[in-house]
């Protein structure tokens, strides 16, 4: 009976959120490229998050993609537990534009991957990272700069 239960409550989730759980190729290639600059746990705890997910959300014209997990699920978590954490800034570019996203975390979770313009021209299959950093160092060395800038 458990399982009827959750098939209902998952059906009824898709209906309300949306049924999408595919990945775009470029979305998969930013994902990639932020995970590949975690620790080896973090970097574990994010890949089993991104196969557990039930469902992908596509908000804004595409500049906010939002993971939802089903309720409950006991997923590991990356070390960063705060609320919203940026964890890795990737630029990317397709055609003539380029677009910057930002990978964002919520309480050790995948959260959305934040893009700074509707990433229409990554739909072509032309499309390539450009760079891809830790959020936190970055906000460290802006600090370090900002304070050696203050003396």
């Amino acid at each position: 009976m458990p399982r009827r239960s959750s098939r209902i409550s998952r059906f009824l989730r898709n209906l309300a959120f949306g049924f999408r759980r595919e990945l775009r190729p470029y979305e998969r290639e930013v994902l990639e490229a932020a995970i590949g600059l975690a620790s080896a746990e973090d970097a574990r705890c994010l890949r089993l998050q991104l196969e557990a997910r039930e469902r992908v959300q596509r908000w804004n014209g595409d500049r906010m993609l939002m993971f939802g997990f089903p309720p409950g699920d006991d997923l590991d978590l990356i070390a960063s537990r705060a609320g919203n954490h940026c964890f890795a800034r990737v630029k990317l570019r397709g055609g003539d534009a380029t677009v910057m996203v930002k990978l964002m975390t919520h309480r050790g979770r995948l959260s959305t991957l934040e893009f700074s313009k509707p990433p229409r021209a990554m739909l072509s299959a032309g499309h390539q990272i450009l760079s891809a950093k830790r959020a936190e160092r970055l906000a460290l060395r802006n600090l370090a700069q900002h304070h050696d800038a203050e003396f």
